[in-house]
């Protein structure tokens, strides 16, 4: 499975709730007078929701959902919330989570009433678990619409499937000290522990602006993202059908370069299913240019142990080196005089001096 956090890009990367499957039907069945805000009000919930299968230990998951508004809606407004579990009813017990005191079930259905104020604010979810006698491979929709006076909410729909895979990542062995320029071919693997087959893998790679992802693998797509810490991404898909118990690598390693400006960076790494839901999430409406060269491919390397739960923390992995790097910063002060209430901007002598000095305790990310 795999999560969502962060800002709208990582949280699609690294992380938190459990989404895998196929792709995510979005409802127009809100209730309300249809104004110019109609398709600015609108509830995200993650596109599956796999659950442990009854009887596991693992604790079991939680999932999102959230009530996207218009740029400067931040007001209160009071809005019911409306799930409709009609059709997991027969193989999932549903319940209201304790923290959500405004919620309340009736039927097939959990009623929230709240009052929301922000433009991306979460809202109350009901608690899923698998019901005992519930089988393997299961599935059902779980739907939810929203209504306030004067708009209207587009509802949404999520996935709720017992059992289903699980990507855990083979964490990739790489130097703790790579050296300027120094490229490492990191040949990236998993370990499907779930209790059903992946139908067709992607693979989400990130870098800190350190290092980089020579844009050399045809079936990955690259882009660059916004802000000063991670600027490198990849998408890589793979077809096929990726066993529960198996583990499976890329059949060549894949470039990573450490840049000059390197010295304490990050580079992530997840698997996730690959369905037309998931891949809206990854890519998030950036740029992407395909990789010029040829393909890599996923080969079976041997048998994991099968587990019999689903457990949504080990989809990613990290590699953090320390790059051996000459860089190095230090702080250049200045003096000043002036009569007390009197300003002076002093621009001359002030910043930052670089030193080639070869000391690492003073070195800064440039």
């Amino acid at each position: 499975m795999s999560a969502i956090v962060g800002r709208r890009t990582l949280r699609r990367l690294l992380g938190g709730v459990a989404a895998f499957g196929t792709a995510v039907a979005l409802l127009g069945g809100s209730v309300g007078t249809a104004q110019a805000e109609e398709s600015d009000y609108r509830i995200r919930l993650d596109a599956e929701l796999g659950l442990p299968l009854p009887g596991s230990e693992l604790q079991q998951p939680y999932f999102f959902a959230r009530l996207d508004g218009p740029v400067g809606d931040t007001g209160p407004r009071d809005y019911v919330f409306t799930y409709d579990f009609s059709e997991i009813a027969d193989f999932v017990d549903v319940k209201v989570r304790s923290v959500d005191d405004h919620c309340a079930i009736a039927g097939t259905k959990m009623i929230c009433r709240e009052t929301v104020q922000g433009e991306d604010t979460l809202i109350g979810v009901p608690e899923l678990r698998a019901a005992t006698g519930s089988k393997n491979g299961q599935s059902g929709t779980l739907r939810v619409v929203g209504e306030s006076e004067g708009i209207t909410v587009q509802g949404a729909s999520t996935l709720v499937r017992v059992g289903g895979p699980d990507l855990a990542a083979v964490r990739v062995d790489l130097k703790e000290r790579p050296a300027v320029g120094e490229v490492q071919r990191p040949r990236f693997a998993f370990v499907n522990k779930g209790t059903l087959p992946a139908q067709g893998v992607l693979l989400a790679l990130t870098t800190t602006r350190g290092m980089e992802l020579p844009r050399t693998a045809g079936n990955c797509e690259y882009a660059d993202l916004p802000g000063p810490a991670r600027t490198g991404f990849a998408l890589c898909a793979f077809e096929g059908t990726f066993e529960p118990g198996s583990t499976y690598r890329i059949d060549r390693g894949m470039e990573l370069k450490t840049l000059e400006r390197a010295f304490v960076d990050q580079l992530g790494y997840g698997f996730h299913e690959d369905t037309p839901a998931e891949r809206e999430r990854l890519r998030d409406g950036l740029t992407f240019t395909r990789g010029a060269g040829p393909s890599v491919a996923l080969e079976k390397v041997g048998a994991g142990t099968r587990s019999t739960d689903l457990y949504i923390w080990d989809n990613q992995g990290w590699y953090e080196p320390r790059a051996v790097n000459t860089a190095d910063f230090q702080a250049v002060g200045d003096v000043a005089e002036g009569e007390k209430g009197k300003r002076q901007d002093r621009h001359r002598r002030s910043g930052l001096s670089q030193q080639r000095s070869g000391l690492g305790h003073r070195r800064q990310r440039g």
